[in-house]
């Protein structure tokens, strides 16, 4: 048994996700009620299957994890690791075993062949595999946007084929569809979505946004409650589709007699 919200969310084909019993999963399809899977081969990039129940975290947060991840990469160059584990562990009032292990973690980043930590201010994309990494500290629901923004609507439209992506609060996952495709599109995609205007970038946020399932479940539920659907009639995906596309646009005002 998967959790609603995750399938409304991440139930497109090729996802890989993991289960509560460890094991990594590819999503084959989905009929009905019945979600078809295979063993996965390659473990990269998993999603855990309950990621559904978790709470979002918000932009600050994430904002503030960059932020000290920047101010430890500074004082690890500047003093060393021991004298930033003892700083940090006094400003931050923690355990020093968490400061240690943050702390070799940045390092184990700095070490890696110069490539600057990923901070609230600071953007990273990296390739890993099939994969195309964006550290963007943006939080659960802004990656949650700029993932269906380049996944399900700027990048499609470029490459002419779907993108897989996957995002956590602090990175934006972009799978490519393929072996061997240059990155130099796809990172001029990201450029480009970067600096769009606003008027652009919520257009193409509300068209992704509306074909996603956890969009498309929360609006038959809405239009059933207000007997726009039947309680006991089932909906294709394309009748959701052409129902959503009908009601754009159109608004109720409620006034008390």
């Amino acid at each position: 048994m998967l959790d609603e919200a995750f399938v409304a969310e991440y139930g497109e084909p090729g996802i890989k996700f993991v289960f509560r019993g460890g094991g990594v999963w590819v999503l084959q399809k989905i009929v009905g009620d019945t979600i078809y899977v295979a063993p996965a081969k390659d473990t990269v990039g998993a999603i855990p299957s309950w990621v559904g129940e978790e709470i979002p975290v918000p932009f600050e947060i994430a904002q503030d994890v960059g932020n000290i991840k920047e101010e430890i990469s500074n004082y690890i160059t500047k003093v060393g690791p021991e004298a930033t584990i003892n700083t940090f562990t006094t400003k931050l009032g923690v355990s020093s075993d968490t400061i240690k292990y943050v702390v070799s973690k940045v390092m184990e980043h700095v070490e890696s062949g110069g490539v600057p930590v990923p901070s609230h201010r600071l953007v990273l994309i990296e390739r890993v595999g099939d994969l195309i990494v964006l550290y963007t500290h943006g939080g659960t629901l802004v990656n949650r946007t700029i993932a269906r923004i380049l996944g399900g609507e700027v990048l499609t439209e470029r490459l002419g084929y779907p993108v897989g992506v996957q995002q956590d609060a602090y990175a934006v996952i972009l799978q490519l569809p393929r072996p061997g495709i240059d990155t130099t599109l796809i990172v001029q995609t990201i450029m480009d979505v970067a600096n769009m205007d606003d008027k652009t970038f919520i257009d193409y946020a509300m068209r992704a946004i509306t074909k996603t399932g956890i969009f498309k479940r929360k609006f038959v539920h809405v239009a059933r409650r207000f007997n726009v659907i039947k309680k006991d009639r089932e909906l294709s995906d394309l009748a959701i589709t052409n129902l959503i596309e009908l009601y754009k646009g159109v608004a109720s005002i409620h006034r008390d007699p």
